[in-house]
This record gives C-alpha cells, structure tokens and sequence, in this order.
C-alpha cells in the first residue's frame, strides 16, 4: 500500500499520521491537564482520608456516650475528679473513666482483679473533662469532649443520672412490683 494517496477530485496527496505541530499542541494538553488531575485526586484521597477519620470518631464518641449513659445509670455512687470519674456498681464492681491525653480509658474491675479495659480515641486536640450536676431531684454526671484550641466548642456533651436503674433510685420502679 502506498502510504500517499491522491484525492482525484481536489488534487491534493494526504498522508496518514499526524504533523509535528499536532503531536506538539497534543504533548502540550496533557503537560499541563495531567499535573492538575494528579493534584485534584491527591486531594480527594485526603479528603476522603478526612472524612472517614472524622466518621470513625463519630462512632467511637457514640459508643463512649452509650457505655457512659449506660454505667451512669447502673451506678449507685460516682465520684466525678478533675483524674477522670469513678463509678461503683451494685454488685461491687468499680468503672473508672480516665482522660489522658487524646483518648479516655474504661476500666472494669472488682477488687484488685481488672475485668475489661477499654481505650475510646478522641482524636487530635481534643479534651474530656467529667463533671458531677446538681443533685436535685438526682445526681447527674456529665461528660464533655470540647476542642483543646477553643474550649467553648463542644464537640460532645452527654449527660446521665445517677442511678437510674438501680431498685428505688428516683425515676425507677423500686421493689418487686
């Protein structure tokens, strides 16, 4: 086959390929489009990295407010501190709660023998503080994960009573009824 052809009608010889300048103007396109895409999908992954970090905290922060609320209400005596907040079950198991740093660690335990413990990540600056309410009609607890950098920006706040379930505390049914 002849690589050159002639048009009969226009009288002018085609080649097959492309010119310099079209492989130039084409090399120049991808030059500057592919850097631009590269950077567009470097950002993607962080912000896709971002949000599933920010995710994974939401969960973790549901689960701790959960597990508060939960031994808050089953406790007969708690003792709030500015260590972490210590909580004294029915049947003589003790669950203390400790900020330390970035996370907050759940300890189980009865006498001296521990029986679960439990790390909750808060994340990157980020601070929990325990506090014990007003006691009327029944002690309260609340727990508190705010910005290290800005404290008035709260990013969690969970509030339990005192005792909830526990037989004739206030709200409950006491006795066998």
């Amino acid at each position: 086959m002849n690589p050159m052809r002639r048009n009969a009608a226009a009288g002018q010889t085609r080649r097959a390929g492309y010119t310099l300048a079209e492989m130039v103007a084409v090399t120049f396109l991808i030059s500057v489009l592919l850097p631009m895409s590269v950077g567009l999908l470097q950002k993607a992954w962080r912000v896709q990295g971002e949000s599933r970090q920010a995710f994974y905290l939401s969960i973790v922060e549901l689960r701790l407010a959960d597990r508060f609320r939960v031994d808050s209400h089953a406790a007969t005596e708690a003792v709030a501190a500015e260590s972490g907040l210590v909580l004294r079950m029915p049947d003589g198991m003790r669950i203390q709660y400790t900020p330390s740093g970035d996370r907050i660690e759940r300890r189980a335990s009865r006498g001296d023998r521990l029986l679960h413990r439990e790390t909750f990540p808060l994340g990157t600056n980020r601070h929990a503080s325990f506090v014990a309410c007003d006691q009327d009609p029944a002690p309260r607890l609340r727990l508190q994960i705010a910005d290290s950098d800005a404290p008035e920006t709260i990013r969690l706040r969970v509030e339990a009573v005192v005792g909830l379930n526990a037989q004739g505390a206030p709200g409950t049914r006491g006795g066998d009824e």
